[in-house]
């Protein structure tokens, strides 16, 4: 950009005061840590015991392929968000537009006429 600052004399932001944004959230994921613990100390001896002929390589590979996929996918994802932004924002105004006008479409043919009202005010917004 020709208005861009020189190069290391970006304006530094305000201090932000250090807190918790969303409690709720982060019970959740406290609460979920919790449950996992929960349930190894419960039921972690038993299956490790029961399991002398088992094999978990299979499950092994099949977490491993995909959560490399889903990296790959994210990483894709990402770049294409990078590259083309304008494109994306219109394509999903576009399709959202398009999915309210069938909403209601398919609401007038099943008789829905609250459903099709709802559809077109949001059609319209």
């Amino acid at each position: 950009r020709p208005d861009a600052p020189p190069e290391g004399e970006w304006p530094k932001g305000e201090g932000q005061e250090v807190q918790c944004r969303d409690p709720f959230f982060a019970f959740l994921f406290y609460a979920t840590i919790i449950a996992v613990v929960a349930v190894v100390a419960l039921f972690g001896d038993n299956l490790i015991e029961d399991t002398a002929n088992f094999s978990y390589l299979g499950y092994i590979y099949a977490a491993s392929i995909t959560g490399l996929f889903g990296i790959f996918i994210s990483a894709v994802m990402l770049l294409i968000m990078m590259r083309i932004p304008t494109v994306l924002v219109k394509v999903s105004l576009i399709m959202v537009t398009a999915l309210f006008a069938v909403c209601a479409l398919l609401a007038f043919i099943y008789d829905q006429i609250i459903a099709a009202i709802i559809s077109i005010i949001l059609l319209l917004i």
